[in-house]
């Protein structure tokens, strides 16, 4: 989602001075994006710290992700101390990160996992000589040369 449309969503829900009732669908309609979306923004509306305000504004932080930190962080405090460790950390790290820092402060030890090594889990190795484990061989003969087979 970008910018624009966290923009637009933030602007929509925000009251302006003179309240006329309309439905979430109206809003959604007006806005272009779906029900759902309004009501996490109206949650975050009513629950998030300014500074999530902003970074939903900017665009640096989704609207998901904003409505999931408020459900694990209430205070306005936690909240703050959270985003302002996300400038540490890639993107993609920003929902576990939370999640452990949650559990951490509900008293609870998350467990801390080790990344499983490529090839482990479900998949199946191949088995040597199968024709998965084979190039697509060149036209050229002189292509692979000095290379082990």
């Amino acid at each position: 989602m970008s910018a624009d449309l966290h923009s637009e969503v933030i602007t929509v829900i925000t009251p302006p001075r003179t309240v006329q009732p309309c439905t979430a669908a109206q809003l959604a309609a007006e806005a272009g994006v779906s029900r759902r979306m309004i009501f996490l923004g109206l949650k975050v509306r009513r629950a998030g710290c300014e500074e999530m305000h902003r970074m939903i504004r900017d665009g640096s932080l989704s609207m998901n992700l904003a409505a999931v930190l408020v459900d694990l962080f209430p205070s306005h405090d936690d909240q703050r101390v959270v985003l302002a460790e996300f400038a540490t950390l890639r993107p993609r790290e920003w929902l576990g990160f939370a999640r452990r820092v949650a559990a951490l402060m509900n008293g609870e030890n998350p467990r801390v996992t080790e990344p499983e090594p490529m090839g482990s889990g479900h998949r199946t190795a191949l088995k040597p000589g199968s024709s998965a484990n084979r190039l697509p061989s060149c036209a050229d003969s002189n292509c692979h040369e000095g290379e082990a087979s």
